[in-house]
């Protein structure tokens, strides 16, 4: 842990779980010396127990830039028209989008974002405030991503994995894509609590090479609570976790794949890292507002993990529908992720050499036989 000085104080990051029922709650303090350290540290037990405290870090959005144009073959090679089909489109399920906003008001999106919140804006003094609650985006990213988990069926533009499914917009994010440890550590507890964000599914199409305690103890709240947590799992062609990805057995690692059923080449991988792959290269979806697109009506190909992560989402959303028992408590052993994650890899198809992980499958998972 990083020693503060007075020329050189330190933001640290701090889990606290205080008595009674609640989630748990995310703060932030900056210490002068060890000391002081110790003193805030002290304060924070007198609330509660302290789960985790640790420097600030950095998190950002991942994404490997990609100028082709091939539309939406992502939902060809995982299968989610037969999904639809067999009568799952995601309807019911919430998804949260922990990311740089969502454009709500994009016409592949309009009517399905609900409120949510802005961690970015209160800690950054960021211009777009938290008074929209998630639903503006400065940067694209996350307008992208909840597309591609959730689009509309409503005639325009593409169509997302989900479209039945809900968003729930995280912002976490700023306009340059990046932030910070604590705001997500806070997006996954707000997002995770029934009484708040009331997420079935969490997307995070974001890390860092650091493996933060708070995020730890996020996730940990996140699986207590039967939420899904999907996370990329980086695009710089490495056998080497990042995080949250990182956090074996509780979140589903995502990596990418091409049109051709072959390893992104920017993606990372390996076993047991990688838990599936998704289509994630030169990938089609909602954009934030563009010069020389129609207000609420830009589109944009983008390439990365960011973007196979919510294929992933969208699938698990669609298994959670056609499997309910999974998340209300009827199934019986093992966690919601284990059931959900066994599952996607037995019915996940074909094994993508280099990767270490198939390809997600949607509509096998409308058809499989509920983990019981």
């Amino acid at each position: 842990m990083a020693e503060p000085t007075p020329a050189d104080p330190v933001e640290y990051v701090a889990v606290v779980d205080e008595p009674g029922p609640g989630a748990p709650e995310v703060e932030t303090f900056t210490a002068t010396s060890e000391a002081d350290l110790e003193a805030q540290i002290d304060e924070l037990e007198a609330e509660g127990t302290v789960v985790a405290v640790e420097p600030e870090q950095p998190v950002a959005a991942l994404v490997d830039a990609d100028p082709r144009s091939a539309e939406q073959w992502g939902l060809t090679n995982s299968a989610f028209s037969t999904a639809w089909t067999n009568g799952f489109d995601g309807t019911g399920v919430r998804i949260a989008i922990l990311d740089t906003g969502v454009q709500a008001a994009h016409e592949d999106l309009a009517g399905k974002v609900v409120q949510g919140i802005d961690y970015y804006a209160g800690s950054s003094g960021d211009p777009a405030g938290d008074s929209d609650y998630g639903r503006v985006d400065a940067n694209g990213h996350g307008t992208h991503v909840a597309g591609i988990a959730a689009a509309g069926d409503n005639a325009v533009g593409g169509l997302g994995g989900a479209p039945g499914a809900t968003i729930v917009p995280v912002r976490v994010l700023g306009a340059g894509g990046s932030g910070s440890s604590s705001d997500v550590s806070s997006g996954i507890i707000w997002a995770a609590d029934p009484t708040k964000g009331n997420a079935d599914v969490i997307n995070l199409s974001l890390g860092g090479s650091s493996c933060s305690s708070s995020q730890q103890a996020a996730v940990d709240y996140a699986e207590s609570q039967g939420v899904v947590v999907v996370a990329a799992a980086g695009n710089d062609d490495v056998n080497v976790p990042i995080y949250p990805a990182g956090f074996e057995g509780e979140v589903i690692a995502v990596g990418s794949t091409t049109s051709a059923n072959a390893k992104s080449s920017f993606s990372n991988y390996g076993t047991p890292f990688v838990d599936i792959g998704a289509p994630g290269s030169a990938i089609l979806s909602s954009y934030k507002d563009s010069p020389g697109q129609p207000p609420n009506g830009a589109y944009l190909v983008k390439s990365g993990t960011s973007m196979a992560t919510p294929y992933t989402a969208a699938a698990v959303a669609l298994l959670l529908q056609h499997c309910p028992a999974i998340t209300n408590g009827s199934a019986a052993g093992g966690s919601v992720a284990d059931k959900v994650l066994a599952t996607l890899q037995a019915t996940a198809s074909p094994e993508i050499a280099g990767l270490g992980a198939s390809l997600v499958q949607a509509g096998a998972l409308t058809t499989v036989t509920c983990p019981t």
